[in-house]
């Protein structure tokens, strides 16, 4: 089993680990059945992590995946091997399922993020500290069954607008959505007008629960509806150029909640996840949505970022 391979060969995955960087087939027949081990992303592991197998089966002990600090795409279908065996994801890195996964057990994701433009057949959870990314880019991924967003969990989607088409990430095939956790939206194209709503989530039930807190990036403000699974675009809020005047940043913009409450986070390192950033301070749109802050620099730091956020 590998590139070069030309034999056939049969992964039994039964118990314990296994660390690889990539598991495809060369010219030979290779199958792949999990069923209780943990299969490990390893260091050097390559994006396209699973693909080309002749069968790749999820048999009742369950398939385990470990991304490590990795992003793995797995375009393998992973088949159901019969009772009714699940998927648990753990590490830091990313895993995309992209096939049509028809292994009818439980996924749950336990660490990193998990996402893809596949199908998977059984239900989905999304643990604390995991985050859900559906698509690759602006993309969909059908999930055929309940999922279940978890307090603490992180949902990421893109958005975007050009020539006044709305287009997004989409969560489809959904029985039944419970939500929690944060919603984060990053708008990758023209800005949105106030008013304008994106599907994200397409369920045949009413969906439960919502997200406790709602950022849009990289500014602006939104509201979701649980029940349609739609996100709606209010007043955009504009952050104007900074100047400095005396040894301090001068932050100003428009497009605020009149007397709603904002946060300026601030890290010197633009890469760092949302929750790593840390409160510079607070602050109170004015009557008409406006803002002035004046933060001091420090001359000894090379960088620093600053993120506008609202509740």
């Amino acid at each position: 089993m590998g590139v070069g391979s030309t034999g056939d060969g049969t992964v039994n995955l039964d118990g314990g680990t296994l660390t690889i960087p990539r598991a495809t087939r060369g010219s030979g027949v290779a199958t792949f059945n999990f069923n209780g081990g943990t299969l490990i992303a390893g260091n050097s592991a390559a994006a396209n992590f699973m693909s080309g197998l002749s069968v790749a089966s999820v048999k009742s002990g369950g398939a385990r995946i470990d991304s490590g600090a990795s992003v793995i795409n797995v375009g393998q279908d992973l088949l159901d091997g019969t009772g009714g065996g699940g998927l648990i994801k753990t590490g830091s890195g990313t895993l995309n399922l992209n096939g049509v996964n028809t292994y009818t057990g439980s996924t749950l994701v336990n660490g990193g993020t998990f996402g893809g433009t596949g199908t998977i057949a059984g239900p989905v959870t999304i643990a604390s500290g995991a985050r859900l990314a559906p698509g690759a880019s602006i993309g969909t991924l059908t999930l055929n069954h309940v999922l279940t967003l978890a307090p603490g969990s992180t949902t990421a989607i893109e958005i975007s607008m050009t020539g006044g088409i709305t287009n997004s990430d989409l969560v489809t095939g959904l029985t039944g959505v419970s939500y929690a956790g944060t919603l984060v939206v990053t708008n990758v194209g023209a800005t949105s007008a106030a008013g304008i709503v994106f599907k994200l989530f397409n369920s045949t039930a009413p969906g439960t629960g919502n997200f406790s807190q709602v950022t849009i990036l990289p500014s602006g403000t939104g509201s979701f509806n649980p029940v349609t699974g739609e996100l709606t675009i209010h007043a955009p809020l504009t952050i104007n150029p900074p100047f400095t005047s005396g040894g301090s940043l001068i932050l100003t913009g428009t497009g605020g909640t009149s007397g709603g409450n904002y946060i300026w986070l601030t890290s010197t390192n633009l890469a760092a996840p949302l929750a790593a950033w840390a409160t510079n301070s607070l602050g109170v749109f004015d009557g008409s949505g406006s803002f002035s802050n004046s933060i001091p620099l420090s001359p000894s730091e090379p960088a620093r970022f600053f993120q506008l956020k609202t509740p």
